[in-house]
């Protein structure tokens, strides 16, 4: 027999042995889809798997594109006379952001038996949540004894859990009637109005760092903006307010126990490379850890439960908790859940009678804390409804607000992360920018107009930027050259929220308690209520302290003890990329019951920085506006 007969005589055998034996692919859609009608419209492939009683190593490769997810299902089939035992298995290439389990709509288990001639159809899930694409080895074990004698060799792992399909996209912002949905307009240079449908990502996409902005007009225009079409123009004269959504989510837990020796005890590189977020569905919490508050001495007050268990202030190995995933609370008021809320887009501006938000205004200061709530309440008269509750931003809120801007959602890219550029104003006007960071030895230069900007105390009366991005010569006055990259917002684009290092002082609501565990009001007034009180709605309750260091009052999800480090006995935040030893912080405590964040202009400050405050007013003090 000749060298070819033989080439294609075993051609054919391996041909038949593999149509006879074990594995066909079957792909039943090119492109996969989230519009669900029917079951056999639920999966983006079929695996059919053919039985024998050994121990199948053929395999398929399941690929699931960065920040997404697919659905397939495994088919398996006994061919055999016999009662067969299978178990699907898998290996990831890489096994970092991806994870595989049963879908919750599968009737069938990964493992279990197969009578005589019979065949089951298992649906799996594979959520890629990491930035590039992922392979996904899966396979069928089986045996003729029984499921426990199944044997998975060579680092394979049988499929457990059941997931059902993850949210990849965030939370539609809620519009209360008197909101008028707006996007920027790059090339015309004005805010115009926008698609509520958000067809085509045309309003927001958070995916691309553009975060849904929305506008509370004056009365004289409201109907008029509300009738109008998409594209309509929107004059700033007749704008009382911008808002910026922030969508419902759960983050990544890096330091549950609060441990303060810095960032290589975390469970994993948040500071670096930024904080894990995952968008939430809903209401729907799908966080596994769950945390209360007490007015205790020792561990922390912040009582959190993971895996069944509390987690104490003298737990200091984060490593070993690596999937604990918390719901942010600035989401969870009591029985008020929230699909997310509305925060402010600059600070606010106007006078106490008649509040605004708006860019290239001063900031409303000199007022104590209760004076400022009256304030804030005013903003449901702008053509809202009860639906949205107008109040100062809470200490949870920022928080929120502040993962939200460290995670990749805002200012943070593969190469890492950076905080917000400050506002380098001394006369407090808002939206402005240093072109900075916070401490930065960077020389601001216009090397059109031949401008050395203030480099020795890093601010003049108007910031170097507005809040477009247009340069202020020394001279405070604006010019036509304009960089865009220098703005200082959330997500370093046009879409997010400004001022939140630098401009005044912000007043957030949080209160340390007296030392009879009661609402503290310091030194802030009693323009609350008949009660001279505030309902516990509207700020986050801290435990008594005598000591501003006490960082185990902190609470997770306040931006403030996760990202704690104590050295010497005073206590420090970070400071993304400028040092990494962080800026000096104060908790609440008896006679400073209030917090401020985000550091005037002529401080070296942070988005994660806050500092005690008693209440009393302020000429650099201010607050900003929410609606939830």
């Amino acid at each position: 027999m000749n060298k070819i007969s033989v080439k294609y005589i075993l051609l054919l055998f391996v041909m038949v042995i593999c149509l006879g034996s074990f594995i066909c692919i079957r792909p039943t859609y090119s492109k996969f889809t989230n519009d669900y009608t029917t079951d056999d419209n639920i999966a983006e492939f079929n695996y059919d798997f053919k039985l024998s009683i050994n121990n199948i190593e053929e395999y398929e490769i399941v690929k699931v594109k960065p920040n997404e997810y697919t659905i397939f299902n495994v088919q398996v089939s006994n061919d055999t006379m016999n009662v067969i035992y299978y178990g699907i298995w898998y290996m990831f290439e890489s096994a970092d952001d991806i994870s595989i389990s049963k879908y919750t709509d599968s009737e069938n288990d990964t493992s279990g038996s197969i009578d005589a001639k019979g065949t089951k159809t298992i649906t799996l899930i594979a959520v890629n949540n990491g930035d590039s694409s992922k392979k996904i080895k899966i396979g069928i074990a089986s045996s003729d004894k029984d499921i426990s004698s199944i044997e998975y060799l060579n680092g394979k792992k049988l499929v457990s859990g059941i997931s059902d399909r993850p949210n990849m996209e965030s939370n539609v912002p809620v519009l209360d009637y008197g909101m008028i949905p707006v996007v920027y307009n790059y090339d015309r240079e004005e805010w115009i109005k926008a698609d509520s449908n958000n067809t085509n990502y045309s309003w927001y996409n958070y995916e691309d760092k553009k975060w849904a902005n929305v506008v509370l007009v004056s009365d004289s225009s409201r109907d008029r903006y509300l009738n109008s079409t998409i594209g309509t123009s929107i004059n700033i004269n007749d704008v009382m307010a911008f808002y910026v959504w922030i969508p419902r989510f759960k983050y990544h837990v890096w330091n549950i126990s609060r441990n303060t020796n810095g960032i290589n005890n975390y469970s994993y590189d948040a500071y670096s490379k930024g904080i894990d977020i995952k968008w939430e569905s809903d209401i729907f919490n799908t966080g596994n850890v769950a945390c209360s508050y007490s007015n205790r001495s020792s561990d922390l007050y912040d009582s959190c439960i993971y895996g069944g268990d509390e987690v104490i202030s003298s737990t200091s190995d984060n490593k070993k908790i690596k999937d604990a995933w918390y719901t942010h609370p600035a989401f969870t008021f009591g029985e008020k859940e929230k699909t997310g809320f509305w925060i402010g887009k600059f600070e606010t501006t106007g006078t106490a009678q008649t509040p605004t938000v708006l860019p290239d205004q001063r900031s409303l200061v000199n007022n104590n804390v209760s004076t400022q709530f009256t304030i804030s309440r005013k903003f449901q008269n702008y053509g809202l409804t009860t639906d949205l509750d107008a109040h100062i931003v809470r200490n949870f809120e920022w928080g929120a607000l502040t993962y939200l801007t460290y995670s990749k959602y805002g200012l943070c890219r593969k190469s890492g992360c950076r905080d917000v550029y400050i506002n380098n104003s001394s006369e407090l006007y808002t939206g402005r920018s240093g072109g900075n960071i916070s401490g930065s030895n960077e020389i601001q230069m216009n090397s059109v107009y031949n401008d050395v900007l203030d480099n020795t105390n890093k601010y003049n009366s108007s910031g170097y930027y507005n809040y477009q991005g247009y340069m202020y010569n020394s001279n405070g006055e604006l010019t036509s050259f304009k960089n865009i990259n220098k703005i200082a917002s959330s997500t370093g684009n046009i879409t997010g929220v400004y001022d939140l290092v630098g401009g005044a002082s912000e007043v957030v609501m949080a209160n340390g308690s007296t030392s009879t565990n009661l609402f503290n009001v310091g030194s802030a007034g009693t323009n609350w209520n008949s009660n001279s009180n505030l309902s516990s709605y509207y700020y986050d309750k801290y435990a008594y302290s005598n000591n501003g260091n006490n960082y185990k009052i902190a609470r997770l999800g306040d931006a403030s003890g996760e990202n704690s480090v104590l050295n010497s006995n005073s206590l420090f935040v970070w400071k993304p990329l400028v040092n990494s030893s962080g800026v000096n912080a104060s908790y609440v405590m008896d006679t400073s019951p209030w917090l401020i964040r985000g550091g005037s202009y002529k401080d070296n400050k942070s988005i994660f920085s806050f500092d005690n405050y008693n209440g009393n007013g302020s000429s650099d003090v201010t607050f900003r506006s929410v609606l939830s």
